[in-house]
């Protein structure tokens, strides 16, 4: 019984977090702030979705494994890279934007 259990532990450790929906992106550069959103569809570690800014709209990919998620969105000529941790309706980390800028961002499930 205990085996099953710890077993049961280590594979409920490993599943990922379900971001599926619509979320208030807020970043913060060295340059500027912007608060935008994202739709976001995940398929298992699969990320795919929409980025919704004040450029209009991009398509975004990327991951999600166990808390950690990551994408990348392309606006104009800028490919954003979206690193950070997944906890509950909510998620932040670092950003980057070569040759540009580097920041955070945070996100809220709507």
């Amino acid at each position: 019984m205990r085996a099953l259990l710890v077993g049961l532990a280590f594979a409920f450790a490993g599943l990922a977090a379900d971001v599926t929906g619509k979320w208030a992106l807020s970043t913060d550069t060295g340059a500027a702030h912007s608060d935008t959103e994202l739709d976001l569809k995940q398929d298992g570690t699969k990320l795919t979705g929409t980025y919704r800014g004040t450029g209009g709209e991009s398509p975004l990919r990327g991951s999600v494994k166990g808390d950690a998620i990551e994408f990348t969105v392309t606006v104009g000529r800028s490919k954003m890279t979206f690193r950070g941790t997944v906890a509950g309706d909510s998620m932040s980390g670092d950003m980057s934007i070569p040759h540009v800028d580097e920041g955070r961002w945070t996100a809220r499930k709507k």
